[in-house]
């Protein structure tokens, strides 16, 4: 006698729970959704016992987006981006750093332009740029089980990261306006969400995907997916350098990797004297993929623009509209 692994109609029953459209229920078991909803209706039929579990129930999706440096961002790669996260249907967005340029607050004159006030920049973000992503998630199942922490908030579906340019605001205000006492928070000032989990920029830190660690990056060397995963001793994804990397090494428990996800800014609206520039990758974010109950478990699926202008994802070719 056969025995599941698993009970079909008790995993169709949690799928419903979660709002997941029929469809895609019927995508997951690889039938057609008339045979799904009658299961639903009538029961799982005995021959229905050998069906595998659909990958739903045991892994966790989320979608990362870094550096993209508003308002000097590529905007026909986020809208492409988007794009793909629309098609992806990721469990979380992440938001890992560098969002915001606030050339206003740098104390680098070859990237002090003031067009806007930084506060317009917010502004201008949240108009622009945010709404593609925080509508494309058309459910949510966080409410599963996961060893995604996510700050105070590990149910959250949306995670903000600092980058060293946010940073940017808290170190002109320390050294401007310090003393007045009443400046806002740092997320106050960027108007994020009260839902959004948040992390400040802290070298060393970020949010646990499962037992990788995701954060906007602290180090600009020569080998810096090798140096930022030995300074952490897990695996990790980083943004900051604007390069894409990958490093693995072995060790006692298994295999650390260590990415570089490069970046989503409009080179061209670069200013030539920034350090590196000549050596950066653009992407179109990275797909993170990590098991809900088993630590250690992930696949980092970076999304790099190839000869300028295309995104291959799931043998789908997506063009950037230029």
């Amino acid at each position: 006698m056969t025995v599941p692994l698993h009970d079909p109609a008790r995993d169709l029953q949690q799928l419903r729970t979660w709002d997941i459209p029929w469809s895609e229920i019927a995508h997951l078991y690889g039938q057609s959704e008339r045979e799904v909803r009658r299961w639903h209706t009538e029961g799982v039929p005995a021959r229905a016992t050998v069906l595998p579990r659909p990958a739903v129930l045991d892994w966790e999706t989320v979608f990362v987006v870094s550096d993209m440096q508003f308002p000097t961002t590529d905007r026909a790669l986020v809208e492409t981006s988007q794009q793909i996260m629309a098609d992806v249907k990721p469990d979380r967005m992440l938001f890992n750093g560098d969002t915001l340029d606030f050339p206003q607050l740098s104390s680098y004159k070859h990237v002090k332009v003031k067009l806007k006030s930084a506060r317009g920049d917010i502004e201008d973000l949240h108009t622009d740029i945010m709404p593609g992503y925080l509508d494309t998630l058309p459910y949510s199942r966080v409410d599963r089980p996961s060893l995604i922490t996510a700050g105070d908030a590990a149910d959250a579906t949306h995670i903000w990261m600092d980058g060293n340019h946010e940073q940017r605001y808290e170190r002109y205000v320390d050294h401007n306006a310090g003393d007045l006492g009443m400046v806002l928070s740092a997320r106050d000032f960027l108007a994020l969400d009260p839902s959004m989990a948040y992390y400040k920029y802290e070298p060393r830190t970020g949010a646990d995907l499962s037992g990788l660690m995701v954060s906007h990056g602290w180090r600009a060397t020569k080998y810096t997916a090798a140096n930022t995963m030995a300074d952490v001793d897990s695996s990790v994804l980083v943004g900051h350098t604007h390069r894409v990397g990958m490093f693995a090494k072995t060790v006692k428990d298994g295999i650390h990797y260590s990415y570089e996800m490069g970046h989503m800014c409009d080179e061209v609206a670069v200013p030539k004297a920034v350090p590196g520039r000549q050596n950066w990758q653009q992407v179109a974010g990275a797909i993170v993929t990590v098991h809900r109950t088993i630590p250690g478990l992930h696949t980092v699926d970076l999304l790099p623009v190839l000869g300028g202008e295309t995104v291959v994802w799931g043998s789908r070719e997506y063009k950037i509209d230029r």
